[in-house]
């Protein structure tokens, strides 16, 4: 469901931490990678229950969030997440919980 990359010394415990905290964050004026059918790169500007908007050269794109992965870049590592995760209205992520 979630993947980190970058520093090859982080733990599965400090994975999932980083992925929580992504998830549970703010998301807007975060830069994002969206991996999905097709490939955008920006800062997302809105948000909604189930949309993410991001700025991407110089046009805004609405991605759903149930049908991409996103990448975030989280204390120098790279953490992906599923888009179904982030599926909730922000403030009701905040609350999220996860079991692993």
């Amino acid at each position: 469901m979630m993947e980190v990359k970058g520093k090859a010394t982080r733990t599965l415990e400090d994975m999932r931490r980083a992925a929580l905290r992504v998830a549970q964050g703010e998301l807007i004026g975060r830069t994002v990678c969206a991996l999905g059918k097709r490939e955008v790169r920006g800062v997302i500007v809105d948000e909604t229950r189930e949309t993410l908007v991001v700025q991407s050269a110089g046009k805004r794109v609405t991605l759903l969030k149930r049908q991409q992965v996103f990448e975030f870049s989280e204390q120098g590592a790279m953490v992906r997440v599923q888009g179904a995760m982030l599926a909730k209205r922000p403030e009701d992520r905040l609350k999220l919980r996860i079991r692993w």
